[in-house]
């Protein structure tokens, strides 16, 4: 085998090609991916950390963890061996190792490095992160034949149509399809899927050109869809997702299209509640609905009690809700509402996410005195782990010290796992006082009948991203043991503040601290960094 046989610099240029003739070779692209985070430009400031490995790893990790570290020299000392075992590598081993390649050095996996050694293995996964990934590649993969069962390929947006509709006729097993961000993916994509590939059960076309007629052909052929993803997909208006709904299909099936669906998606789609009215009739274990960024303005049949479904997530964010329909909808919950709930999006009601004028303050409609509302049926809510107010601008601007969104946190909120109050510029530090456990509480509140209140939150993400929250939240935010990421860009954080979160929660991994007005621009990103030597008397 010649040296060079599928192994490629991932450059276009000649001239890098020359520079490198050996895989692996240092260049200006392949620096240290510490050190790029801390020198490249970015409109973010991540603080990252990994944590100490509390148990051992399998073999198999460790070896491909050293592989991986030693891409450079293996390549460069020992091609002809590393090709060798490349290619003798079990297929269930090759979908993890392609993923931790992919993640530390993108720029060097070319389209002959991956069609050499990685199109193989269950599942295949490709993205346009990738520069390597090309027309090629795919090619390559559509002369394939093995039964292959999830194939994901994600923003591959200068793939063509025809492209991706080869790929399908040799692979009749897939059951898991993700083409999200594929812009190109259409008519004859989605044709070719609902021709070749009758098994699916997961299919994801969000932000790709799929005609709405087309994947009707897929939900009439593929009767055992569990999962159905199409935000974004353009011309998807209430008539266009009917014949979605009740595609042509055998009447002598053994079950009806969308019987077997659980999770539905269709953000920034233009339906309405006419199609939520549909979907309910139709769709009978739905337990996962995403209407976010939509016209839908009453969705009373989510909200009556004629909704035969038992939700495990809604997502209603950027939708034109009025107050007054708030107000009186969510009184009326049905129970079943109350067992199922687990995911809640809620973020900028009342706005309008088909217009193309910004949204306004003024429009928004959860207020405070909706939100009151909102808790005791929240309460209610047994199994609820994530919730997102996220935008809600209008929240916190009645100023007292028992306010709405102080008993939301101390009634709900700290028995999620997943907290997002980002945007609610008038959230304060003293909201936050409910995350502690009661007894640990300043503000006399009185007693709670609910054990859960005397002991530590189980959050583990909370976004505070753009509110007046800043040091004194520090004690309550300390006393969530299990936070594991915490954002809290254009806050007012500063340094002790932090570090007294930073020891109280061993497990925080990620911190956003983009214009954090108390963190000096150098430290955001190596703020981990900054508190360790805080610790050892070095930072001062």
């Amino acid at each position: 085998m010649s040296k060079r046989s599928g192994i490629e610099s991932s450059g276009s240029s000649n001239k890098r090609a020359k520079k490198s003739d050996t895989f692996g070779a240092p260049s200006a692209d392949d620096q240290n991916p510490l050190t790029s985070q801390l020198t490249a430009p970015s409109s973010t400031s991540l603080s990252t950390r990994t944590l100490p490995i509390r148990t051992v790893p399998a073999l198999v990790t460790l070896c491909a963890r050293v592989f991986v570290a030693n891409l450079d020299i293996l390549f460069e000392k020992h091609r002809d061996d590393t090709q060798y075992w490349l290619k003798l590598l079990p297929d269930a081993i090759v979908p993890r190792l392609f993923a931790m390649l992919s993640t530390s050095h993108p720029s060097k996996i070319s389209h002959p490095f991956i069609s050499t050694y990685f199109l193989r293995g269950d599942p295949i996964t490709l993205s346009g992160n990738l520069p390597g990934v090309s027309s090629l590649t795919l090619q390559a993969l559509g002369k394939m034949e093995y039964p292959l069962q999830s194939l994901q390929l994600t923003d591959l947006d200068k793939i063509s149509d025809n492209t991706f509709a080869r790929i399908f006729p040799n692979f009749p097993t897939l059951e898991t399809v993700i083409l999200r961000g594929c812009e190109r993916a259409g008519k004859a994509t989605v044709d070719a899927l609902a021709k070749g590939c009758k098994k699916l059960k997961i299919l994801n076309l969000s932000y790709t050109s799929a005609p709405p007629k087309s994947i009707s052909l897929v939900t009439g052929q593929c009767l055992d869809l569990e999962v159905l993803k199409l935000a974004g997909i353009r011309g998807l208006t209430d008539i266009a997702f009917a014949t979605i709904l009740n595609p042509e299909s055998d009447e002598d099936a053994p079950s009806k299209p969308l019987e077997r669906l659980r999770s539905l998606k269709l953000r920034h789609t233009l339906i309405t509640e006419l199609s939520l009215s549909r979907i309910a009739s139709r769709c009978v274990a739905l337990t996962r609905l995403d209407v976010s960024f939509t016209p839908i303005r009453q969705p009373t049949v989510v909200f009556d009690g004629s909704f035969p479904l038992k939700l495990e997530k809604l997502s209603l964010t950027a939708t034109p809700l009025t107050s007054a329909f708030l107000q009186k909808s969510t009184i009326e919950l049905p129970t079943a509402f109350f067992s199922s709930l687990r995911v809640l999006q809620f973020g900028a009601l009342g706005s309008m996410p088909s217009s193309r004028v910004r949204t306004t303050p003024g429009s928004l409609t959860l207020t405070d005195q909706v939100l009151d509302g909102l808790i005791d049926v929240l309460a209610a809510c047994q199994a609820i782990e994530s919730i997102s107010l996220v935008g809600n601008a209008k929240l916190g601007l009645r100023s007292r010290a028992n306010s709405a969104l102080a008993r939301f946190i101390r009634t709900v909120g700290r028995r999620c796992k997943v907290l997002n109050l980002a945007g609610i510029t008038h959230l304060r530090s003293s909201d936050l006082a409910g995350l502690a456990p009661m007894e640990d509480q300043v503000e006399d509140v009185g007693l709670s009948d609910d054990p859960a209140s005397y002991t530590p939150s189980p959050l583990h993400t909370l976004n505070l991203n753009n509110t007046d929250v800043g040091d004194e939240a520090a004690q309550y935010i300390a006393s969530c043991k299990q936070l594991s990421t915490f954002e809290l860009a254009g806050t007012k954080f500063g340094y002790d503040s932090l570090f007294s979160i930073l020891d109280g929660c061993e497990h925080l991994t990620t911190l956003d601290l983009t214009s954090c007005r108390g963190i000096k621009v150098g430290d955001r990103r190596r703020f981990f960094e900054i508190w360790k030597e805080h610790q050892n008397g070095v930072h001062g």
